[in-house]
């Protein structure tokens, strides 16, 4: 929770979106909405279900707040908000002396799946599952926490991520976050409005913040999974299984087929896309970010590498029972979902924009049904599959019924 520089910044937006009818909503000309005067650390982020199981809306989302203070707190007019565009004014939120409070996307447990919400900020915040930030701002910083699931932070589909209470004064530190154990009324694990599971004692012999279990050198803390690799130490400094591999920089790694709109089976247990490795080494994949311009993020936590010169395919499903046969080397579950009009992929590694494709509802793409979009093989690179008069329908049958050539080289347009 040390103080961070962004909440100037952070507050200085918050000043700005708010509308004149945040002021004085009952116009009586008094401060309803001003916000309380608070000490940072007064209110901590302790638990956030940032991925749940129930589905991919935001009323399924909830996080829980502690007042550490001997006094009771209202939070209105302190205002909710991450480094994006998500923001929200709160309205009347007491949080007892000592006590917690559940803030979520709904209040209503029949829309909810049964989870016990204090205070609803509707659409206003969108909880990304793997990297996302939640501030919150009353005239000046009280607290923050920023997760990435890629460098060792807690939270799993249907698992809340869950702070060890002993730790409040540090939950900027993935190392004092845990996944919570707990069973909920509507099978998933968290405590909300409930003191948090306690977290395993975990060693962390170096003090870089990233648990002995995920430190591949435990003793140097230079090396972890958030460190950036030194090209010429002879070092694992990433801890990605690989040493000094160069950066991946944009063009490196290509989009070169989509299927997002299969016919032998539905939609989103069908949709896959596949990736070129245009060099001549192999490239780790952890650490990239597939994303679109919406909501869909996906991030590569697990050792999954691109052959040099060679393509893998990522899906929603690996199992080919599921899938329609498609040989799908990685599965990114519902955290992408490929739209048959216009959508948008985009690989990010390292903060790098690798590549991006934009599809247009056919206006410039093909607009297949039951055959993937398929890039021309004299196309394969970054400068020219942005082109959508590159693409074409794939022509060779998959294997059940459906067109493309997933994992093999692309049919000519």
């Amino acid at each position: 929770m040390h103080h961070n520089r962004r909440w100037s910044l952070l507050l200085a937006l918050a000043l700005l979106f708010a509308g004149p009818g945040c002021e004085d909503p009952d116009g009586d000309d008094d401060d309803d909405d001003a916000a309380p005067s608070l000490d940072e650390g007064d209110v901590v982020f302790v638990e956030v279900m940032h991925s749940p199981a129930s589905g991919g809306g935001t009323q399924y989302e909830w996080f829980e707040v502690l007042n550490t203070t001997g006094s009771d707190i209202d939070l209105a007019g302190c205002t909710l908000q991450d480094t994006d565009n998500d923001m929200h004014t709160l309205g009347t939120l007491v949080v007892p002396a000592g006590g917690r409070a559940v803030l979520g996307g709904s209040a209503d447990t029949a829309q909810n799946n049964n989870v016990p919400v204090d205070y609803s900020y509707g659409s206003d915040h969108d909880l990304s599952d793997n990297i996302d930030e939640l501030y919150l701002l009353c005239g000046n910083e009280i607290d923050h926490v920023e997760w990435d699931t890629t460098v060792g932070w807690a939270g799993d589909t249907g698992v809340s991520m869950n702070l060890d209470e002993t730790q409040a004064e540090a939950n900027d530190q993935a190392i004092n976050w845990c996944d919570a154990t707990s069973a909920m009324a509507n099978g998933e694990l968290g405590t909300p409005g409930a003191a948090n599971d306690p977290c395993e004692a975990v060693t962390d012999n170096d003090g870089d913040g990233y648990p002995a279990n995920d430190d591949c050198d435990d003793n140097d803390a230079s090396i972890h999974p958030g460190a950036v690799e030194d090209t010429g130490n002879g070092v694992d400094d990433n801890c990605n299984g690989f040493v000094d591999e160069q950066p991946i920089a944009a063009g490196d790694l290509v989009i070169t087929e989509v299927m997002n709109n299969p016919d032998q089976v539905s939609d989103i247990a069908g949709e896959w896309f596949e990736i070129l490795n245009t060099t001549g080494a192999t490239i780790s994949l952890v650490g990239c970010i597939f994303t679109d311009n919406g909501a869909d993020s996906y991030a590569v936590t697990t050792q999954v590498t691109v052959p040099a010169q060679d393509r893998i395919v990522l899906g929603t499903s690996d199992d080919t029972g599921v899938n329609g046969g498609v040989p799908v080397d990685h599965a990114y579950g519902g955290y992408i979902t490929l739209s048959n009009a216009d959508d948008e992929l985009v690989i990010t590694c390292s903060g790098v924009e690798i590549d991006r494709i934009e599809w247009d509802d056919g206006v410039d793409w093909p607009d297949p049904e039951g055959a993937s979009m398929n890039l021309d093989p004299g196309s394969e690179n970054a400068s020219d599959n942005d082109d959508g008069t590159n693409w074409c329908e794939a022509s060779s049958d998959q294997g059940n019924g459906d067109s493309g050539t997933p994992g093999d080289a692309n049919d000519s347009c």
